[in-house]
């Protein structure tokens, strides 16, 4: 069964397709960073690990899903000027902006919603 048309527009995205478009090679990358500001703040403040972790790593892979979603949204018409960006997705056409805006909508709920589970004070953060 696809999903419904009115979130994803005509077309609809594969895994892959939606992995190169927040490059996720980039999340992958700085996970590390996350992780080392975590096994810190446990030392630090005697904290117990737990699933507190998860709600990092949800809200890491949200907030940088979310900026490379708004990146390529507002940077859309310098893309699609420039010969070595024009084939990016929106810039090429291969994905609608509708679908951008949901996949915007879809990380910003993960950041929210990961960062209100981790505390009060994350989610007035993020």
């Amino acid at each position: 069964m696809a999903p419904p048309s009115f979130l994803w527009g005509p077309r609809v995205m594969d895994v892959k397709q939606v992995l190169s478009f927040i490059k996720i090679e980039h999340t992958l990358f700085s996970l590390p960073f996350v992780l080392m500001g975590y096994f810190i703040a446990i030392r630090q403040f005697n904290i117990a690990p737990g699933i507190d972790l998860l709600w990092i790593l949800l809200a890491a892979v949200g907030a940088r899903g979310l900026a490379m979603a708004l990146n390529r949204i507002i940077d859309r018409d310098i893309d699609a000027a420039n010969p070595r960006t024009q084939g990016r997705h929106l810039a090429s056409g291969s994905m609608s902006m509708q679908t951008a805006w949901t996949l915007a909508a879809v990380f910003l709920a993960m950041l929210l919603v990961s960062a209100g589970l981790l505390n009060r004070v994350a989610l007035m953060m993020a």
